[in-house]
């Protein structure tokens, strides 16, 4: 369906956003990225475009990209929880556990099932509180 959609429309933001998620949760993280990219050329307005460039750069381990795409969705939608939940991921991966910690813990005010329904945060949520807790060093980007 998705390949009809951007068949007729190859700048279809949506479709873009829809097809790097389905090639992230395959594996496919190469294409993925190559989708979302395309999503922020169609439209780089749309935070949702930003969202799933974020998303694919954590998933290929570019924390430092992922997280200069949640920026972006951030400053184009501050309330968006799943921009707050890259940030903190990628905080997370970066070594910044506090404001990792602290960012999720904003996500949790925002929305307080949202961790819960999207588990693959969960790895850098426990990363980040266990090293936070017992105060080892940390980077901040």
């Amino acid at each position: 369906m998705l390949e009809e959609v951007l068949a007729v429309d190859s700048g279809n933001v949506h479709a873009l956003v829809l097809l790097s998620a389905v090639l992230v949760a395959d594996g496919q993280t190469d294409a993925a990225l190559t989708a979302a990219e395309r999503a922020v050329e169609a439209d780089g307005r749309d935070p949702l475009a930003h969202i799933a460039l974020g998303w694919a750069h954590l998933r290929r381990d570019d924390a430092q990209a992922a997280f200069a795409s949640a920026n972006e969705a951030l400053l184009l939608n501050r309330r968006s929880v799943d921009a707050l939940a890259i940030r903190g991921a990628a905080l997370s991966a970066l070594g910044s556990h506090r404001a990792a910690v602290e960012t999720f813990a904003e996500v949790e005010r925002t929305d307080p099932t949202f961790l819960d329904r999207n588990q693959q945060f969960a790895r850098y949520v426990s990363a980040s509180q266990a090293v936070h807790s017992v105060g080892l060093v940390e980077f901040n980007p």
